[in-house]
């Protein structure tokens, strides 16, 4: 995808469910480019008039950090309200000095380009498009690029799986780490480096999880060091796909009072492939469980900033409580 040239508005709107991995409605989808290189995108729910405005601002501003030499803008839905926000982000955009390059609406299997008032390329009734039949779909699932039909797709697949629960499992796995904690630090520490390995490996070899196992990760997963030692494990694995699969499985099998932790680290494996909404969606079923969950906020900061991956590769540091001196006779 990134070698491949958009030339016509019918390759920009094959090409957006790829890139955010579902095919959008209702939405306005922003295409910052610098030259001939896709450098960011961003979507957002399609604004009623009165928030408009102030969406465009948010927006333009996240894509103004990226340095773009255009935005291609694409609305998705009838004339109102997404033509007019369509003309309103333009607007702002220019306004800011984040030029448009293009901007198209599309709707039940036609496009339109607003600004254009020529019956001869821009006819009223809109130009009928099939995205499936282009080069850019031929190119996207050759490279084994994938776009579930809507958001909630992509959703369901961070759902929890029915069953009969873990609750004798987290018991045993909560007595289990209440012993392991009275060794001492460096056991509890190479115990839970252990099991990641283990449940790694298991999913490398094609292999489910045994409800135990789930239990006890989720388990160690309540230690925010056990936390973040999986965090710097995914940031150095190059995006090996197993984490991925591994921290996705535990957050859709655990009860939902131990979902905050995989999710994020299944989040910041989502990020790190570019899988921006993914991402989102994963941070978003953490802080639906604990909306206090501080690596979920930071990394849902992050996203919504448009920041790059490697701006969390190294973790805050904890937070020192320092006594203050004592004076003699205070």
């Amino acid at each position: 995808m990134d070698a491949l040239t958009l030339r016509t508005p019918v390759d920009v709107l094959a090409a957006v469910p790829y890139l955010l991995g579902f095919h959008p409605t209702d939405s306005l989808v922003a295409l910052a480019v610098r030259g001939r290189k896709l450098v960011f995108q961003a979507r957002t729910d399609t604004p009623p008039p009165t928030e408009a405005t102030g969406l465009a601002r948010r927006l333009a501003a996240v894509l103004a950090r990226h340095g773009p030499t255009g935005v291609l803008l694409v609305g998705y839905g009838p004339p109102e309200p997404t033509g007019t926000a369509l003309a309103t982000f333009t607007v702002v955009f220019e306004g800011v000095g984040v030029p448009v390059v293009d901007a198209i609406r599309a709707d039940r299997g036609r496009w339109w380009r607003p600004d254009c008032d020529d019956p001869e390329c821009c006819p009223v009734e809109g130009i009928p498009y099939d995205p499936d039949v282009t080069e850019v779909a031929a190119a996207a699932t050759f490279a084994g690029m994938a776009a579930a039909p809507t958001r909630e797709t992509l959703s369901a697949l961070l759902a929890p799986i029915g069953g009969p629960g873990l609750e004798p499992e987290l018991q045993r796995a909560a007595e289990r780490l209440t012993e392991l904690s009275a060794a001492g630090t460096r056991r509890r520490g190479s115990a839970a480096r252990a099991a990641v390995n283990q449940a790694l490996a298991t999913r490398r070899a094609g292999g489910r999880l045994d409800d135990a196992d789930v239990a006890w990760l989720a388990t160690l997963l309540t230690d925010t060091r056990v936390r973040d030692d999986a965090w710097r494990r995914i940031v150095s694995a190059d995006n090996d796909p197993a984490h991925a699969e591994l921290w996705r499985e535990v957050l859709r099998r655990v009860p939902d009072r131990y979902v905050p932790a995989p999710a994020t680290l299944y989040a910041l494996c989502a990020w790190r492939r570019g899988d921006g909404t993914t991402a989102n969606l994963a941070v978003q079923r953490a802080l639906d469980v604990d909306p206090g969950y501080r690596m979920a906020d930071l990394l849902g900061r992050a996203l919504m900033a448009g920041l790059s991956p490697s701006a969390l590769d190294e973790l805050p540091g904890p937070v020192v409580t320092r006594r203050r001196p004592r004076i003699r006779g205070a």
